[in-house]
């Protein structure tokens, strides 16, 4: 951000200086995404390459988006835990990048709380569009939180007037198309999750802002909000059948019982095998 853009016509732009110990610049809810994404990534790695476990069902026991878990299992801890988990190399260096680069502007506007709030909450609804239009049967990836991060600096932008610097407007701008970019070229993206990520995110930011003027439209954008989100949990919650993947599902089951998640391993196995 730029900490000298400080004029009468921007009354709000001291909102993101919060007083939090940082790392690198980096704030301890920054630090711990990171780290959770590379530790799970790592041990991904280790079961492709030295397990020989295919990269599918890699994804699904480490907590993977999988359709067949949520319609028959309601496993809805997947809607969070699928957003740390990443498999292809592109994959996790790209969103890595784009959190940090955000990161760096969108820790100091809110709260630690908050900022996880609005991390998580942008996963979650991400997810939820995901399971409502009937998206891919597997998803994975932090990208829905990613752009639940660009809805609310967008947001956080337009209601402190920091839009009109060239600069950070472009630095937007090379956000926007970098992600856009990857959404496009890279295999088995979700786009309707990125869709849902980022209007979670426009909403939470509109629903936590500061600005005097804007009372109304916080109390609209929430009611908004709240209703939005109800038709979505309605739909998902519609969803009564899923693809299946009997080979997958037995991969699954057999590799929880390796790692001796015999609890887990037996619940998944009822929740996927049960009625058949």
């Amino acid at each position: 951000m730029d900490e000298n853009y400080q004029t009468q016509d921007n009354p709000f732009s001291g909102k993101q200086k919060q007083s939090v110990p940082t790392v690198f610049g980096l704030t301890p809810v920054s630090i711990g995404v990171i780290a959770i994404t590379v530790l799970v990534f790592g041990l991904g790695q280790y079961m492709v390459y030295q397990m020989g476990i295919a990269s599918a069902e890699t994804s699904i026991v480490l907590g993977g988006l999988y359709q067949p878990l949520i319609v028959y299992g309601r496993a809805y801890w997947l809607l969070v835990t699928s957003g740390f988990v990443h498999i292809d190399i592109l994959h996790v260096l790209s969103n890595l990048f784009s959190f940090y680069i955000l990161s760096r502007s969108i820790e100091r506007m809110y709260s630690q709380s908050k900022y996880l709030g609005l991390i998580l909450v942008s996963i979650v609804v991400g997810n939820l569009f995901s399971l409502a239009f009937n998206q891919p049967t597997l998803s994975y990836g932090l990208s829905g939180g990613i752009f639940g991060m660009v809805g609310a600096y967008s947001v956080f932008l337009v209601e402190t007037q920091l839009i009109r610097v060239p600069a950070i407007r472009n630095n937007l701008i090379f956000v926007l198309l970098l992600n856009l970019v990857l959404g496009i070229s890279v295999s088995n993206i979700n786009l309707v999750a990125h869709i849902g990520g980022f209007i979670a995110g426009c909403f939470f930011a509109i629903a936590f802002s500061t600005r005097s003027d804007w009372s109304g439209l916080r109390l609209h954008s929430r009611i908004a909000g709240l209703l939005l989100l109800g038709i979505v949990v309605f739909l998902v919650l519609r969803v009564n059948s899923a693809d299946r993947y009997l080979g997958t599902d037995a991969i699954v089951i057999k590799t929880y019982y390796k790692f001796h998640l015999d609890f887990y391993a037996d619940y998944v196995r009822n929740v996927l095998m049960g009625g058949i």
